[in-house]
C-alpha cells in the first residue's frame, strides 16, 4: 500500500497579504497610540533600573565594608587576647617562682624576728608586684578596647555620613 504523501501548505497569497497587511496596521496603530509614551517608559525604565543596580551595587560594598570592618576587630580582639593570655601566664609562673623561693626563704629562718622580717618583705614585694602587672594588664586591657573598637566605629561613622546624606533622585 501506497502511503499518501503530505503536501506541504503553503499559504495562499490572499492569506499572507492580509496577515502582512494587518500587523502592519497594528505596528502603525501601537506606534500612533503609544509611540512616544512607550519611549518615555522605557527610557524611564532603563533609568530606574541603572539607579536600581547603581544602589545595589553601593549597598553591597558598603555591607562588605561593615564586614570586614567587623573581621578586622576579631582578628585584632583573637590577637590581644593572645597577648593577655601570655601576660596572664608569665604572671602565675612568676608568682609560682616567687612563692618557692617566698617558701625557701621562710624556712630558712632561724628566728621568729627573722620570719617576721622576711614575711613582711615578701609582702611588700608582692604588693608592689601586683600593683605593677595589674596596671599593665589594665593598661594593655584598655588598648586592646579601644584597637577593637576603632573599625567598628569608623563604620558607624560611615553610616552615620551616608545617612545625613541626601538619596539620590
Amino acid at each position: 500500500m501506497n502511503a499518501p504523501t503530505r503536501k506541504s501548505r503553503t499559504p495562499k497569497p490572499a492569506e499572507s497579504e492580509f496577515a502582512g497587511t494587518t500587523l502592519v496596521v497594528a505596528k502603525d496603530a501601537v506606534e500612533t497610540l503609544f509611540g512616544a509614551s512607550a519611549e518615555k517608559t522605557y527610557a524611564y525604565a532603563r533609568e530606574q533600573l541603572t539607579a536600581t543596580a547603581k544602589a545595589g551595587q553601593t549597598a553591597a560594598l558598603f555591607g562588605k565594608a561593615n564586614l570586614d570592618a567587623a573581621l578586622d576587630a576579631g582578628n585584632v580582639l583573637v590577637a590581644g587576647a593572645q597577648g593577655i593570655g601570655q601576660l596572664w601566664m608569665a604572671l602565675m609562673q612568676g608568682a609560682v617562682d616567687d612563692g618557692i623561693g617566698a617558701a625557701r626563704r621562710l624556712a630558712a629562718c632561724r628566728t621568729t624576728k627573722d620570719l617576721i622580717d622576711v614575711q613582711g618583705e615578701i609582702a611588700r614585694v608582692s604588693y608592689q608586684k601586683f600593683a605593677s602587672e595589674g596596671r599593665k594588664l589594665s593598661d594593655l586591657s584598655a588598648k586592646l578596647a579601644g584597637d577593637v573598637s576603632a573599625p567598628i566605629a569608623a563604620r558607624v561613622g560611615a553610616a552615620a555620613d551616608a545617612l545625613a546624606k541626601p538619596f539620590a533622585a
